[in-house]
């Protein structure tokens, strides 16, 4: 099947209002197996790695290695990368680094809360951000927020030392969903210099596998990183999978489903992995919980979109307001399109994922100096970013 071009593919998603709210059977198969193999691999990586005390960082760091393995063996297979005009390397990097610290945000939120519960929330992240900065809807916000807090209350079983690790979770989750948000904005204008959008999800793969080995090779120097955890050759299974549905299956996916309802969407995608996680949870011994089904539902009402809400904004309830996410693509764009800005949006890119990286590690270890160092480059970036908007 001919892989349609990427900018007649973004006049199709602005034409979004000649789009059928029906998603179509092929579409719908692949969620369906996006529905299996996403539970699947979250479930396998909380019980087979990190409860036997595989870091974070080191299950990102691998997962993205056998990311960039399949990246490679993809564009050898190709035998040819075409470009349109000159290699967008810095963006490129950035986009990788964002791919990066979203591994990280994803698997620091599984280590500390149940599988369940990243698999009823993680997924919907980019929808439900989308949601939130469309319709500026008061009652679903305050109804999100009262469902998370009520998860958050059963995940921490009202204890406060579980309180403490439990928000530090969830606030790693609404910083992967952020993340998501601008990585797929990023996505878009990149894109457009490709001829496929598989060449560029490759490429951005492979990028972000490339800065693991700086990181990984600091942290190995100056003693940061734990050593590495006894792991049964078995156990390591996992990786390939988490590799393939993270970072190009399921990407794929919500990017699909952008031109269609988010209704529809949401609905496809929630019902399937709900009852896939319940089927799943007692194979890796985990017996489920009375509380999964209850707040299964409560997440489904509070996260599902609204039906005024159509592809691309259609049946939409009119803003006073340009929307947030198209004006902060407007301001990408127009970064993007000075070369001076765009030098030092990169440097502010490279300087933030650092900084979150520095950050986690630091909490994540309790390490008083890489808290306060990234607390230090937060400063960095703001001055930076006033620099960006005086240019």
């Amino acid at each position: 099947m001919a892989q349609a071009d990427s900018r007649r593919r973004g006049t199709q998603l602005k034409n979004a209002r000649s789009l059928s709210d029906t998603i179509p059977p092929e579409l719908a198969i692949k969620t369906l197996v996006a529905d299996i193999l996403l539970p699947l691999s979250l479930c396998s990586a909380k019980y087979w790695l990190l409860v036997r005390g595989v870091g974070s960082l080191w299950l990102s760091i691998n997962v993205l290695a056998g990311g960039g393995i399949g990246a490679l063996a993809y564009l050898a297979i190709r035998d040819r990368v075409a470009v349109r005009g000159d290699l967008p390397w810095r963006l490129l990097l950035s986009v990788g680094g964002l791919v990066f610290a979203q591994q990280i945000a994803l698997f620091y939120s599984l280590k500390r809360l149940d599988s369940s519960r990243i698999v009823f929330i993680a997924p919907f992240c980019y929808a439900l951000i989308q949601q939130v900065v469309k319709t500026h809807s008061v009652r679903y916000i305050i109804g999100l927020t009262l469902a998370v807090i009520v998860a958050a209350m059963v995940d921490s079983k009202l204890a406060t030392e579980n309180g403490t690790a439990t928000f530090k979770a969830y606030i790693a989750l609404l910083f992967y969903g952020s993340l998501q948000v601008v990585s797929t904005t990023a996505s878009a204008h990149l894109a457009n210099s490709f001829e496929t959008v598989e060449v560029m999800k490759a490429l951005t793969v492979l990028s972000a596998a490339a800065l693991t080995i700086p990181i990984h090779l600091l942290g190995r120097t100056i003693g940061l990183l734990p050593p590495y955890p006894y792991v049964p050759l078995l156990a390591l299974t996992p990786l390939p999978l988490l590799a393939f549905v993270l970072l190009f299956y399921y990407p794929h996916i919500v990017t699909s489903g952008l031109a269609y309802s988010p209704r529809s969407v949401f609905q496809l995608a929630y019902i399937p992995t709900a009852v896939m996680t319940c089927i799943l949870s007692p194979l890796f011994s985990r017996q489920i919980a009375i509380s999964d089904a209850p707040l299964a539902i409560l997440l489904f009402y509070a996260q599902r979109p609204s039906s005024n809400l159509g592809p691309g904004g259609t049946r939409m309830q009119k803003s006073a307001s340009e929307p947030f996410l198209r004006l902060l693509q407007g301001y990408i764009n127009t970064i993007l399109s000075n070369p001076e800005s765009r030098k030092i949006f990169y440097f502010l890119i490279v300087n933030l994922a650092y900084m979150f990286v520095q950050l986690l590690y630091g909490v994540w270890t309790n390490s008083l100096g890489l808290i306060s160092d990234a607390i230090h480059m937060a400063f960095d970036c703001m001055a930076i970013a006033m620099g960006l908007f005086a240019s």
